[in-house]
């Protein structure tokens, strides 16, 4: 695909001018390119939770669970004895178009995770308390990154939504000021929404404190929707986090939580990766075991054996047998061939040369006589 040549072609010189030399890499995606899903099932056996789980993904996939690269986590909700999972998956078709890139890149891919969770180790990062339930908003008004909600329980997502509110200013030919209130109008309204459904599912945990990953620029305004919704709002401080200033950037926020997957821990422990690495060697494993059952299925007749044997050294004796004349004959042949003497490797090159001058004018002279030799015929 040209489009994946130019991101490859993009990255290498990214690499090459920043001195990057990396040989491991986490894979953030969107909301947009991943499944996932919370719900809650009964306290059942492990030995049926893996089919139970996937049985349930299939109610809320608009396609066939065959397709994706899939993993759940279960957490065990003691006070109410019921699991809470969380299903995350990825299309086997853009799992591949992205390991594409990334083995042109000649990387390795340690992890795939959800955009909307990397971004939870900034709570990690500022020593907040993670217990109970509380929310989290990542937005960015400039851009058109999308905006991730979740709801989390002592660190587990309970809840998780993607939208996209991006405001195209020279489309809709707005001053900065009319566009930004645009964008929270919008904004207000999904949040809304997002509660609405939360508070209908899982109305016996009720969340109470928001953190909040944005512009600086909308921290008024959003502390205000939060006080009219009965919430908390808190803001996090990702300058001070990283330890110098910079211009907000909620795509920026990500890729910096993802790339320290292997250094700050989160409770979602989904490992993609793995998944799909099970499922090779299981289809590997499985090829070879129906090589070997079908060999198990062929019976073997000794008296079939030996017949065949006999065959086969039947037909190796009669060829044999055929080759005795045609030898005889080869021997016969070059016995009669003239034996020509080996030249002497210590004669010299004038010497060679000059046996080459008398044999030339031998065969010359041959020549002058058969050419010029008269014929007597009749009249």
């Amino acid at each position: 695909v040209p489009a994946d040549i130019k991101l490859v072609a993009s990255f290498n010189d990214a690499f090459r001018r920043n001195k990057i030399k990396a040989k491991e890499t986490t894979l953030c995606f969107s909301g947009e390119d991943l499944i996932i899903r919370a719900f809650e099932m009964p306290v059942l056996p492990k030995e049926e939770m893996h089919e139970a789980i996937n049985f349930e993904a299939k109610k809320y996939m608009p396609f066939k669970t065959e397709e994706l690269i899939s993993d759940y986590q279960v957490e065990l909700d003691n006070l109410n004895r019921i699991n809470v999972v969380l299903f995350m998956g990825i299309k086997k078709a853009t799992f591949g178009r992205y390991f594409s890139i990334i083995n042109q890149l000649n990387l390795k891919i340690i992890s795939i995770e959800y955009s909307g969770f990397s971004v939870l180790r900034f709570l990690k990062l500022s020593g907040i308390n993670q217990k109970g339930t509380i929310g989290v908003l990542c937005l960015d008004s400039q851009g058109q990154d999308e905006i991730n909600f979740t709801v989390l329980e002592n660190g587990f997502p309970l809840f998780s939504r993607n939208m996209n509110l991006s405001i195209d200013m020279e489309a809709v030919d707005l001053e900065r000021g009319l566009a930004t209130s645009l964008f929270l109008d919008k904004l207000k309204s999904e949040i809304h929404v997002s509660l609405d459904y939360y508070q209908r599912k899982f109305s016996f945990k009720p969340m109470k404190n928001i953190f909040v990953i944005s512009n600086p620029d909308l921290r008024q305004d959003l502390e205000a929707f939060m006080v009219e919704l009965g919430l908390t709002s808190k803001f996090v401080d990702i300058a001070k986090i990283i330890g110098k200033p910079m211009a907000y950037s909620s795509s920026f926020a990500k890729s910096y939580t993802c790339a320290l997957a292997k250094k700050v821990n989160t409770k979602v422990k989904i490992n993609l990766i793995e998944t799909k690495l099970k499922a090779d060697r299981a289809e590997v494993s499985g090829s070879q075991v129906d090589i070997v059952a079908l060999l198990k299925k062929i019976k073997v007749d000794l008296r079939f054996v030996v017949a065949g044997a006999l065959i086969c050294l039947a037909s190796f004796a009669y060829g044999l047998y055929q080759e005795i004349p045609l030898k005889q004959k080869m021997a016969v042949i070059t016995s009669k061939w003239d034996k020509i003497s080996k030249a002497n490797q210590g004669v010299s090159y004038e010497t060679l040369n000059a046996s080459r001058i008398k044999y030339m004018k031998t065969l010359e002279n041959l020549n002058r006589l058969i050419k010029g030799q008269l014929y007597i015929t009749e009249t």
